[in-house]
């Protein structure tokens, strides 16, 4: 079921249940139109969420790239020349979201990460590049914390959703609150810094601005 999912998505990955369920809120509608089901769309939440990509963002960016999907994927590898990575099947319906991202981890290799970057961006808008990036990312230490979340998905809804009550267990402690307390802060924190950049910008201005007229006073 979505709760165990949910719950085996919070204990395998930097996210939780209440994390979930608002991106969810942003990409659910549109991941069910196009046949997704919850442990995919989930999976890839999940995955956003450990770069700390979470919420709202995380919904944001994944319907940025699940939007992208009505047209192949078409773009240039100085290795492999021009390349096309399809999304739908022959019958027109959408190929299996993970089947998706790694044909393009496959047709990626080689190029720079300025060049992965540029496509990412092409492909998802500048609020889904951050979150492509890293479902593309094909580092071991990535591809290992993926395979423990997609593991933990499939097995989901075994022995009753023995895997939801012990994944609540897991976080139903001091230990586990600190880690919920912890993802939190880092979440809010990269959401604080980007509105309040400009601020900081200017008032870094200002501050450099009165050092210079000090030193020209003096």
């Amino acid at each position: 079921t979505l709760v165990n999912q949910l719950a085996a998505a919070a204990a395998n990955s930097n996210t939780d249940v209440l994390d979930l369920g608002e991106s969810l809120k942003y990409v659910g509608t549109v991941a069910g139109a196009f046949g997704y089901s919850s442990k995919d769309t989930i999976n890839a939440l999940g995955v956003m969420a450990n770069a700390n990509i979470k919420g709202s963002m995380a919904g944001t960016s994944l319907r940025n790239i699940l939007t992208s999907m009505t047209k192949d994927w078409t773009f240039y590898n100085d290795k492999l020349g021009q390349v096309t990575v399809k999304t739908r099947n022959a019958d027109g319906t959408m190929r299996n979201f993970g089947d998706v991202i790694a044909d393009l981890q496959k047709k990626t290799e080689g190029m720079t990460k300025a060049q992965k970057v540029q496509l990412a961006e092409s492909i998802a808008g500048k609020r889904g590049m951050a979150a492509l990036l890293q479902l593309m990312a094909t580092d071991p230490v990535n591809m290992a914390k993926n395979k423990q979340l997609k593991d933990a998905l499939d097995t989901a809804n075994q022995g009753g959703g023995k895997a939801a009550k012990m994944a609540i267990e897991r976080v139903n402690n001091i230990p586990g609150q600190l880690t919920l307390l912890k993802s939190k802060l880092q979440t809010a924190g990269i959401q604080l810094f980007d509105a309040l950049t400009p601020t900081i910008l200017n008032g870094l201005k200002i501050i450099n601005k009165g050092l210079e007229d000090l030193n020209t006073a003096f």
